[in-house]
């Protein structure tokens, strides 16, 4: 046949009787033959046969991890929209193949990998003569891990917005659960590769996502809201919480309480509550500073007061002024030469200044010399009608009415007849402007009633200012009176200037924290949040609003300083020296169990070893978690919300990566087991 499939085909003629006996053929004639190895198996037989791997092997490994996972992250929204179409063509496809009954078209069949961008552009930089994302060495251990490690690299990147600081937080949130899935993929606990390979990305995950996750709803709760108001509260006023005093829960507390007393970590818990102390101090400082650049102390402070009252252009000055201003309104529709009649005055100086007729010189000798003058010099200007010119009595009453907003020490008559005097010149000024009529009538109304309410003040101030023993009593005697209300602080407040009035509130802000005399240091400067929260709880509501609502922010600060310190008395009480109560050697013990019982083995038998080296290590163990639970870090870590991080974002955009070499590195393996095979 031609044409045929044999056509090739040769024969070959049979051997002839004379022909020698043909020798016995070979049992097998490839045993020398030696099956070409694929390049990537080849390479992986020339790796393994270098020697022990270098660090610049390790450092290349770690390279092309951080490759691979750029590569993987750069394809991520290609990944994405394939993913998004291979999930609609499965529907697609299923729900043909269940109405049809036939198979499911070319076209509809789903592409393999979760990831094919990604894997194609890593492929293409395996290629590539620049450098490559296969570690050089796959045979070695450290290798694989610094693989596995750097494909966290871009995804931190990512997660950090690319600054410097977040990036690297999210690279070494990211790290553990990197690391935990690779040993999962070393030990191999599986048979099978899919079955391992699906154990160390549940690992990475558990770890990554799971255990954050339960550790942070173990210390706060579900919610993030109450630890966020506590570290915001604690920053406002200057100092670092606790995680216990961030959490608020019991758990914590309870925690944080046991460790305050057990060897190696009380001295930790000892030395944070002094540099909170110090915290908080700086923070009031740092607040009164602002308020009173001069300092402040009760000296300063009553000299404000005194000076804002009585001193050049204080309250005093501003009132006379002013009540000046509003009688020359009244001088403005009364003629100054106009007679007005005086009766009411001449009335009251014969009650408080004449002498009995029946005992003249007893009762002339208790009667006050300048009013008695003053009483002979009006019966001397008055005319035979019993009147003054308008402008002379304006005048007197001016003069006694300045004598009146003057303190008891700065006149020579009694503050009771001279009101007596200033009420007749004003009845007999009222009765001159109604004869002026309604216009004049008016404006004296207007000029009474503040002065009026002036003098009340001013009677009021008199109080706090006729006191001895200088500015310190002036400003005692200001806050008397503030745990039942605020009548006497506010009126000193309301005759003060802004600067005067920030100065008072910052000296009492400043004090309400100040250490008791047992408690203090020999610079007297200690802060106690307790005295603070306790003094500040005495002072009424009206007392703090009157104090502190007039000064921008001071209020706000006064409160959220009274939340801290009642977050540290009434929470977790680490930093109150307490006795050694039951109770609290009942906590030291449970903690303390807890903690030996941790590194010991049932039955007493140590996983480190005998059992004095486990207890030997529990004061080690609390000192590590005492660091921790007063570690700003680690307050700012439980925090943040359960899902969603920077670091379980950087270990989640590994997994493709990380999975797609270590598969590589599988099927390198089984392809050069097959040809090492095929040598036998």
């Amino acid at each position: 046949m031609s044409g045929g499939a044999y056509d090739d085909f040769v024969t070959t003629p049979a051997p002839s009787a004379a022909a020698p006996a043909p020798q016995a053929a070979d049992p097998n004639p490839y045993a020398d033959f030696v099956p070409p190895l694929s390049p990537a198996a080849r390479a992986a037989a020339e790796s393994a046969a270098k020697g022990p791997a270098t660090w610049a092997d390790r450092g290349q490994a770690f390279e092309g991890g951080v490759l691979k996972g750029a590569a993987y992250l750069a394809a991520l929204p290609t990944d994405l929209g394939a993913n998004v179409v291979n999930l609609g063509k499965a529907g697609l496809g299923f729900g043909y193949h269940e109405l049809t009954g036939n198979p499911i078209p070319a076209g509809l069949e789903v592409n393999d990998g979760p990831s094919p961008a990604g894997a194609a552009f890593s492929a293409m930089l395996d290629k590539s003569p620049i450098t490559t994302t296969q570690p050089t060495r796959p045979d070695d251990t450290a290798s694989r891990y610094l693989a596995t490690i750097g494909s966290v690299v871009p995804g931190a990147i990512a997660g950090g917005g690319g600054a410097l600081a977040p990036s690297v937080r999210a690279f070494a949130g990211a790290v553990p659960s990197v690391v935990a899935g690779q040993t999962v993929a070393e030990d191999k606990p599986f048979s099978s590769d899919t079955a391992n390979n699906a154990a160390s990305v549940l690992a990475q995950a558990l770890t990554g996502y799971a255990a954050p996750a339960a550790a942070k709803l173990a210390i706060r709760g579900p919610s993030t809201a109450s630890i966020e108001q506590n570290i915001g509260a604690f920053q406002q006023a200057g100092a670092q919480p606790s995680l216990g005093q961030a959490a608020g829960t019991r758990r914590m507390q309870f925690f944080e309480s046991g460790l305050s007393k057990l060897p190696g970590s009380a001295g930790v818990m000892d030395k944070f509550a002094e540099q909170q102390a110090q915290q908080l101090r700086g923070g009031v400082d740092q607040t009164v500073a602002g308020l009173a650049p001069g300092g402040v102390s009760p000296e300063i402070a009553g000299s404000a007061i005194n000076e804002g009252i009585l001193g050049e252009g204080g309250f005093k000055d501003r009132f006379n002024a002013r009540a000046s201003e509003l009688f020359n309104a009244v001088d403005d529709h009364i003629p100054g030469d106009s007679q007005v009649g005086v009766t009411n005055t001449l009335a009251t100086l014969d009650k408080v200044a004449k002498p009995n007729p029946l005992a003249p010189a007893t009762t002339g000798a208790l009667i006050n010399p300048k009013l008695a003058s003053i009483r002979q010099a009006m019966l001397s200007d008055v005319d035979e009608d019993g009147t003054l010119p308008y402008g002379t009595l304006s005048d007197l009453r001016s003069r006694v009415g300045q004598m009146l907003s003057g303190s008891e020490l700065t006149t020579d008559i009694p503050r009771a007849q001279t009101k007596q005097l200033y009420g007749a010149l004003s009845d007999d000024m009222r009765q001159a402007a109604a004869d002026a009529g309604p216009e004049a009538t008016n404006a004296f109304n207007t000029a009474q009633q503040y002065y009026r309410a002036g003098m009340q003040r001013m009677d009021a101030l008199a109080n706090v200012l006729e006191r001895n023993g200088g500015p310190e009593r002036v400003y005692n005697a200001a806050l008397s009176g503030t745990k039942d209300g605020a009548t006497t602080l506010r009126t000193v407040l309301d005759s003060l200037q802004p600067e005067q009035q920030q100065v008072v509130a910052a000296t009492v802000f400043k004090r309400l924290g100040q250490a008791t005399a047992g408690n203090q240091n020999a610079a007297g400067d200690v802060f106690s949040p307790d005295t603070f929260l306790t003094n500040y709880n005495r002072m009424s509501p009206e007392a703090k609003s009157a104090l502190f609502d007039r000064v921008p922010g001071l209020q706000d600060s006064a409160e959220n300083l009274a939340d801290v310190a009642e977050n540290l008395r009434s929470g977790s009480k680490v930093f109150r020296n307490t006795s050694g109560t039951a109770a609290a050697e009942a906590q030291t013990h449970t903690l303390r169990d807890v903690l030996v019982g941790s590194l010991m083995g049932e039955g007493g038998h140590s996983l480190l070893g005998p059992q004095g080296l486990a207890l030997a290590a529990a004061p080690v163990a609390a000192n590590v978690l005492a660091r921790g639970v007063t570690s700003p870090t680690a307050v700012n870590w439980a925090a943040r919300p359960a899902f969603g991080s920077a670091s379980q974002a950087a270990s989640g955009l590994s997994i493709a990566p990380i999975l797609n070499e270590r598969q590589r590195q599988q099927a390198l393996a089984a392809q050069l087991a097959q040809s090492l095979q095929g040598n036998q």
